[in-house]
C-alpha cells in the first residue's frame, strides 16, 4: 500500500516498497502479513574522484537491498479439519476425520539481505557482477510429523527457521569483435549453505526415504544421517572385535582352516573376544553387515547413526557462450555442480534382497557375497529381513557432482540480398540439441533431479524421471 522511488542526478538511488497481503489458506487470526522492502544504488563512476578511470572503468554500481518476502505455498485447506465420506463403521456409512486442523498455521517469511556490485570495463566489452546475501526464514511451513498415536501421518505446520548465506560472481563479455567475427563468453558460480536455525520445540525428525534426512537444530539442510558400512564379514569368524567393539580381530586361516587364533595389528591376540548381534540377539556370520558401532554395545541401533553427507553442493554454476561467423551462430551452455551428496535410495531398496519382484542392480549381483572367504560390501542375497540389513547405509551415499552439456544451437541466416527478394526481413535455419552430455559419477538416471521429500529432505534418489535429451531443428521466419 506504499511505494517510494528517488533517483538524484543518475548516481543516486532509492527505492522503498510497503505491502501487507492476506490469504484465507491460514488460521483465522493470522491470515495478514506485512512485507517492507528498501533498496539502495549508488553509481559511484560518476564521482569526480573516478574520472581517471574513466578510459578503463566506464560503469561501477554499488547496491544494497533489504526486503521480506512471504510464502502461502500449501493447499488451499491446509488449515482446516477435512473429513472424507463413504466410510464404513459396522455396516453403516459415515465421515471419518482425513486431517487435522491447525488454526495456528501463519505466513512463512523470509528476511533478506542483499549487497552487490556492477562494474563495466572497456566500453562494456567486460562486465562483472558480484552479490552476496543472507535469508532468515521464520515460521517455516512443512509438513511434520505426527506421533502414529494420533492416527494421522503429518501436520501442516509453521515448524522453525532457516538460515541461508551465499555468494554469487558472474563474468561475461565479448573476447573478440572484428567485421565477421564476434565471440561472446560468460560464465558465473554460486556458493550457499542452508542451516535449520530453531525448530519446534527444538525436537529432531526425519525426512526422505527410509528417514535418511535428519532435521535439526544448527545441522544443514539436506544431511544424509545412516549407518556406516565397514565392509562384509568374509568368514564367520570374522565377526570378532576387542570388547570396545573399536578394533576388528583378524581370524588366521592354513589351508582354508580356522587355526582358533586372531591378530590384532599384525600380532597374536589373546585377550577377550566380542561378537556383534542383530536386535534379535542373533550372531552375525560371513556375509552379514558390518557397521560401525559407535557406542559400544555390539549391537547396531539409531544411536550409531552418523551424518554421511549433505546434499548441498559446495559450488554450482554455469559458462555459456555465442560464437558468430559471418551468417553463422553458434551457442552453447554448461551447467555444473560441485561437491554435495545424494542418497540412492533406489539402488539400496533394490539390494536387500528381501523381494522376488525387485531385481538388484548388476554390480550387486557381480559383487555379492556367495561363500565363506568372499570379500566385498555387498551382504549375501538372503530373503529374510535381517535387521542387520539397515537403511540409510553409507554404501548408498553417492556423489552428486556433474558437469552438464546442457543446450547446443547452430544457426544459419540467409543473406540480406537474397531475403529482400522473397520480401521477407529475415530467414534462418537451425539444428539444437538440450542435455546432450552428463559428466558424474552418480549411478543413477540423472544427479540434476533427485526426488525431493519438500524443502528440507532435498538429496533423496527414488528413480525420479530424468531430464530428456532433445534433437531438433527449425527455421524463423521475420516479414
Amino acid at each position: 500500500f506504499g511505494r517510494v522511488a528517488y533517483n538524484y542526478k543518475g548516481r543516486y538511488f532509492l527505492t522503498s516498497n510497503v505491502r501487507e497481503d492476506g490469504s484465507s489458506r491460514f488460521g483465522s487470526s493470522s491470515k495478514w502479513g506485512l512485507f517492507p522492502s528498501v533498496s539502495l544504488g549508488w553509481r559511484f563512476s560518476d564521482e569526480k574522484l573516478m574520472a581517471p578511470m574513466h578510459e578503463v572503468l566506464q560503469d561501477a554500481k554499488l547496491r544494497m537491498s533489504w526486503g521480506v518476502t512471504g510464502n502461502e505455498a500449501i493447499g488451499n485447506y491446509d488449515s482446516r479439519q477435512l473429513y472424507s465420506s463413504g466410510q464404513l463403521y459396522n455396516g453403516v456409512s459415515g465421515i471419518a476425520p482425513m486431517s487435522l486442523s491447525n488454526d495456528f498455521l501463519s505466513w512463512e517469511s523470509t528476511e533478506q539481505y542483499n549487497g552487490g556490485l556492477d562494474l563495466s570495463f572497456f566500453n562494456g566489452r567486460l562486465r562483472m557482477g558480484m552479490d552476496a546475501y543472507v535469508k532468515n526464514t521464520t515460521n517455516l511451513l512443512y509438513n511434520a510429523p505426527l506421533p502414529s498415536e494420533t492416527g494421522f501421518l503429518t501436520l501442516k505446520k509453521n515448524v522453525g527457521a532457516m538460515k541461508s548465506t551465499g555468494l554469487e560472481l558472474s563474468i561475461d563479455g565479448t573476447v573478440v569483435k572484428t567485421k565477421d567475427l564476434k565471440w561472446d563468453l560468460s560464465f558465473n558460480i554460486s556458493q550457499n549453505n542452508s542451516v535449520i536455525e530453531k525448530l519446534v520445540n527444538g525436537v529432531p525428525f526425519y525426512q526422505g526415504s527410509n528417514n535418511a534426512i535428519r532435521v535439526h537444530e544448527g545441522g544443514r539442510v539436506g544431511e544424509i544421517f545412516g549407518y556406516k558400512l565397514l565392509g562384509v564379514f568374509a568368514y564367520d569368524q570374522s565377526n570378532s572385535f576387542t570388547p570396545d567393539f573399536q578394533q576388528q580381530l583378524t581370524p588366521v586361516f592354513v589351508g582354508g582352516v580356522f587355526q582358533n587364533s586372531y591378530l590384532l595389528n599384525g600380532q597374536a591376540y589373546t585377550g577377550t573376544i566380542a561378537q556383534k548381534h542383530d536386535t534379535n540377539g542373533n550372531v552375525l556370520k560371513g556375509g552379514d553387515i558390518n557397521f560401525q558401532d559407535l557406542d559400544g554395545d555390539g549391537v547396531i541401533t539409531d544411536k550409531d547413526r552418523v551424518i554421511l553427507g549433505c546434499a548441498q553442493p559446495i559450488v554450482s554454476g554455469g559458462l555459456s557462450t555465442t560464437f558468430t561467423y559471418k551468417q553463422i551462430t553458434l551457442t552453447a551452455s554448461m551447467v555444473y555442480s560441485l561437491g554435495g551428496s545424494i542418497y540412492n535410495n533406489a539402488d539400496a531398496v533394490r539390494n536387500l534382497t528381501n523381494s522376488t519382484m525387485a531385481t538388484p542392480t548388476p554390480d550387486y549381483i557381480e559383487n555379492m557375497w556367495l561363500k565363506q572367504g568372499d570379500v566385498t560390501n555387498y551382504h549375501a542375497p538372503t530373503q529374510n529381513t535381517m535387521t542387520n540389513k539397515l537403511l540409510p547405509s553409507s554404501d548408498y551415499v553417492q556423489d552428486a557432482s556433474y558437469i552438464r552439456l546442457k543446450s547446443v544451437r547452430l544457426g544459419y541466416s540467409l543473406g540480406k540480398n537474397f531475403v529482400e527478394k522473397l520480401s521477407l526481413k529475415d530467414l534462418s535455419f537451425f539444428i539444437y540439441g538440450n542435455n546432450l552430455l552428463t559428466f558424474t559419477r552418480f549411478t543413477g538416471f540423472d544427479p540434476e533431479s533427485p526426488v525431493t521429500g519438500g524443502a528440507l529432505a532435498v538429496g533423496v534418489y527414488n528413480y525420479s524421471y530424468p531430464q530428456k535429451i532433445e534433437l531438433g531443428l527449425g527455421f524463423n521466419i521475420n516479414f
